[in-house]
């Protein structure tokens, strides 16, 4: 008991902030576990415990989350008052049951019944009206609240989501917003009594079902100067380009007498974009762009089978930006960011990266091809000075490849990306060439990374759809090909053993159903470090038996001599599987002493290469990849 005290009063006799800071670390049980040691514990850890309150009804929870709420509303001064800053509101209906799907269907001779839905018990319905006094006074009890994440649930009553809002109107310190499935909300909220907000995200926000909570988004930027950061995803995905909103709508309310906004952060899904006097000046400030499935003017993008021709005029067309111009005028704007993700890859968005330096992270789908030479006709061009211009200073890459080729990791590549020395966490995807060649590819990213990234915490490594499958809408074997090169790269990194020089290995995720993680481990007696894999076997149907083939792998890894005695009592096929198994370190081996010379050769490989594609700057002039050059905007929809 002496020593545990003497542990207590070791920590208590830290200062305050540090405490602080050990506590953030803790889960909430082990937070409240610790609370319960000592008062001075408990003090300390109030923040902790009551920083995030989440509200969240259903019929199996619905009597802890009522009272819950009954004592937010019927205390005037509690420690969620002071000391919660983050609030998470779902359900707001007793009579939700996140395991009802609906009422059944039967079949008759006149077709399909749709059957009854089902009666609440009474004793919900008790719930909601006890909760209809409680709910106004629980939320507006948060005076320190300074973020609220709503997502409608689908048995919301309209007066709860009112409720909601008025209550959220009376909180001085809330600065961020975030929306979630907008159309599911019983009224147009009035997003513009909101005051003091710094940061909004919403999603689910259509031109067709949500115009007026559009609406009510733009008078809210209008009233709130001191705004950062604007995140909207549309609901348009699967719609045509006319149902779209537009970045003008979001400003359109905005004061022109007024100084524009400083905007840090901008993220866009299914948006027109039209960059022009009333919507740049809002841009100057942005260190933050994320523009994905943009639509451009006139349908430039591939327009899938089931959509008919758009329904927008001339005028109505001009209020869109291609995303050639959009970059053009980042350029000329001189708009440097910081932090960059798109969908689609053009000939000026290279030259804007190669304008400047300074970018930390970067996220490209490199997609808006329709053949395999445009595609890596631009991969090449990107990887030099586009992407040089920024290696000492970019820590987060990731580069999704829709299909296999020049965007992916490989020889023509591995130099350039290894010059990355401060990357935190890569991403990319490799080839599926012949065995030998696609094992080589998988250790030498690893390798690479080992050896040029001493700051990595994180590799992931992405399969890609082969080019042959390119434009094909389905029917197509891309999902087989990729967990089929999956079960590839899962087998090459249970084999993989570093080099003797090694002495840190990053986290590795392969992308699978479901992702596997890898973590080092090691050295092992020879000095090396290895992979094994977290995740148990999964049960993917293309390929069931290859995991219980990995999972022995690690096993091998680990513990050869009990894996052979459990795998087979025939001593005659342990001899088999341990000469199989010398055979296959031997070809390690083999194949690390010679990486050396491989990696020598890389400045041969690339001096060819630039001989091959030679790139004179500046980026404008890019040779037409089709019969129509116009065709290196059609972005094919995956």
């Amino acid at each position: 008991m002496g020593e545990l005290e003497q542990s207590e009063s070791r920590l208590l006799s830290l200062a305050p902030e540090l405490i602080q800071a050990i506590s953030d670390e803790l889960t909430i049980d082990t937070a409240k576990d610790l609370r319960l040691t000592c008062k001075q514990f408990g003090e300390f850890l109030h923040p902790r415990i009551f920083r995030d309150l989440t509200i969240n009804f259903t019929q199996a929870t619905y009597e802890n989350d009522l009272f819950k709420v009954r004592l937010l509303a019927a205390t005037d001064f509690h420690a969620t008052s002071t000391e919660t800053r983050t609030l998470k509101i779902t359900s707001l209906s007793p009579a939700y049951d996140p395991g009802y799907s609906g009422p059944g269907w039967t079949s008759s001779d006149d077709g399909w019944i749709k059957g009854p839905e089902r009666e609440d018990p009474p004793e919900v319905k008790v719930a909601e009206e006890e909760l209809k006094g409680y709910l106004f006074k629980a939320i507006a009890s948060l005076r320190s609240l300074e973020s609220v994440e709503l997502t409608p649930g689908r048995k919301d009553g309209e007066w709860a989501h009112k409720d909601a809002m008025n209550a959220l109107e009376t909180l001085p310190n809330l600065r961020v917003l975030s929306i979630y499935d907008a159309d599911l909300f019983k009224f147009p909220l009035p997003l513009h009594n909101l005051s003091s907000i710094e940061e909004i995200s919403a999603s689910g926000i259509s031109v067709q079902y949500t115009p007026r909570i559009l609406d009510n988004i733009a008078k809210l930027v209008a009233r709130s100067p001191k705004i950062t950061s604007i995140s909207m995803t549309s609901s348009s995905y699967w719609s045509s380009g006319d149902e779209c909103p537009s970045l003008h709508d979001i400003f359109k309310h905005y004061p022109q007498s007024f100084p524009p906004l400083r905007l840090r952060r901008l993220l866009l899904m299914s948006y027109r974009i039209k960059l022009d006097d009333l919507t740049l000046p809002h841009l100057r400030h942005l260190t933050s762009l994320d523009l994905r499935n943009i639509e451009e003017p006139y349908n430039r993008r591939r327009r899938r089978p089931w959509e008919g021709p758009s329904g927008l005029n001339h005028a109505e067309e001009i209020q869109r930006s291609t995303l050639d111009d959009i970059w053009k005028m980042m350029k000329i704007s001189g708009i440097y960011l910081q932090e960059l993700a798109l969908d689609v890859v053009v000939p000026s968005f290279l030259e804007y990266l190669a304008s400047y330096s300074g970018l930390k992270k970067l996220c490209i789908v490199a997609g808006g091809f329709n053949s395999g030479y445009s595609s890596d006709s631009m991969a090449r061009q990107f990887f030099s000075t586009p992407f040089i211009n920024h290696v000492q200073s970019l820590e987060d890459l990731t580069i999704r490849a829709p299909y296999e080729g020049s965007w992916c990791f490989g020889r023509w590549n591995q130099a350039i990306v290894s010059s990355c020395k401060n990357l935190k966490k890569l991403e990319m995807a490799i080839v599926s060439a012949r065995l030998h060649e696609f094992e080589r590819n998988v250790i030498g990213l690893i390798d690479t990374v080992s050896k040029s990234m001493p700051q990595l915490d994180s590799l992931i490594i992405s399969t890609a759809t082969p080019e042959s499958d390119r434009g094909a809408w389905c029917g197509n074997g891309a999902m087989e090909h990729s967990a089929y090169t999956a079960r590839r790269i899962i087998l090459s990194v249970n084999k993989y053993r570093s080099l003797p020089t090694c002495r840190r290995l990053p986290h590795l995720t392969v992308e699978d159903d479901p992702p596997r993680t890898f973590i080092p481990i090691g050295p092992d007696e020879d000095g090396r470090l290895h992979y094994t894999n977290t995740n148990p076997p999964s049960h993917n149907k293309h390929y069931p038996s290859q995991d219980d083939d990995y999972s022995s792998q690690d096993d091998n890894h680990s513990s050869q001599d009990d894996n052979y005695s459990s795998q087979n009592d025939n001593h005659s096929s342990q001899d088999n599987n341990h000469s199989s198994q010398d055979d296959d370190h031997s070809y390690l081996d083999d194949e690390h002493s010679s990486l050396d010379d491989y990696y020598s050769s890389l400045d041969d490989d690339y001096s060819s290469l630039d001989d091959d594609y030679p790139i004179i700057p500046p980026y404008p002039t890019i040779p037409p990849w089709d019969d129509d050059p116009s065709s290196l905007y059609h972005r094919p929809f995956y």
